[in-house]
């Protein structure tokens, strides 16, 4: 079966950002899980064991499921919410609750993958996950780390 971690982050992805608050709160548990070296080792392990399961929680892509690939789609997820909400200059309709929830997010999404960076092991899946980032997601993520030099080239 699958983990606690997984179901409730797997749930909170499939919220819409009406309820930000909910992801903000699953990952802020992430974010404190991933501290612990056991819960470290799973963060790039595959979530699903076949498809059948992966289309119960409404998952298509079951390529690699992992806690590192959802972490790094909610970041992306918020930082684009924030990047709109500083081109138009405005409150884009968001309360400061749900603002702040937002922040949550892309807080405690890079707290989870910099704690899965620090396994060796994980590296090189993390590495493949943000091939195609660019660079100012690594930065985000790595710099004043050290693990800045594996993953910032």
């Amino acid at each position: 079966g699958i983990n606690a971690e997984y179901m409730g982050l797997l749930t909170a992805m499939n919220y819409s950002q009406k309820y930000i608050a909910i992801k903000a709160a699953v990952t802020g548990a992430l974010a404190a899980i991933y501290i612990y070296e056991e819960a470290k080792v799973t963060g790039t392990s595959p979530i699903f064991s076949d498809s059948h399961e992966a289309e119960l929680y409404g998952v298509g892509d079951v390529g690699h499921i992992d806690i590192a690939r959802l972490c790094i789609l909610m970041l992306k997820e918020g930082n684009k919410l924030i990047e709109g909400l500083r081109k138009t200059g405005t409150e884009g309709g968001y309360t400061a609750l749900e603002k702040e929830n937002i922040l949550g997010v892309v807080k405690n999404t890079t707290q989870t993958l910099r704690l899965i960076a620090e396994l060796p092991a994980a590296r090189p899946r993390l590495n493949e996950l943000l091939g195609d980032a660019g660079s100012g997601l690594r930065t985000q993520l790595f710099s004043g780390t050290p693990q800045e030099k594996y993953f910032i080239k």
